[in-house]
């Protein structure tokens, strides 16, 4: 389990073998039910850049995001809004970044 967004991860892993119909061993599912167990949330927590305590993002910084960088009001950002905006790259602490698709996951868009 990762150090951080244990609740998060131990969610996900579970939506990606219902998805995929994928088996889970008895060992996994016993750890991962404990983990939930102990979750008052599955939301991915932020964290600042300094290792801050982690927080949900509130839907009043999805709403900001949203205000300050979704210039067509469709819901998502675009790289070119980011740049628009001088944002760009969007690292995964950046408001925006929930916004945007990492279409190779490393936590950066737009770079």
């Amino acid at each position: 389990m990762p150090e951080k967004n244990k609740c998060w991860f131990a969610n996900r892993i579970i939506e990606v073998r219902r998805k995929y119909s994928l088996t889970i061993d008895i060992a996994e599912a016993t750890r991962l039910d404990a983990e939930l167990a102990t979750c008052t949330s599955t939301e991915m927590l932020f964290f600042a850049d300094n290792g801050a305590e982690a927080k949900p993002l509130q839907n009043t910084e999805k709403q900001d995001a949203l205000t300050l960088y979704d210039d067509n009001k469709n819901g998502r950002i675009t790289c070119a809004e980011a740049r628009k905006h001088n944002i760009a790259p969007v690292k995964k602490s950046h408001i925006a970044y929930p916004f945007m698709r990492d279409t190779d996951g490393d936590g950066v868009v737009c770079e």
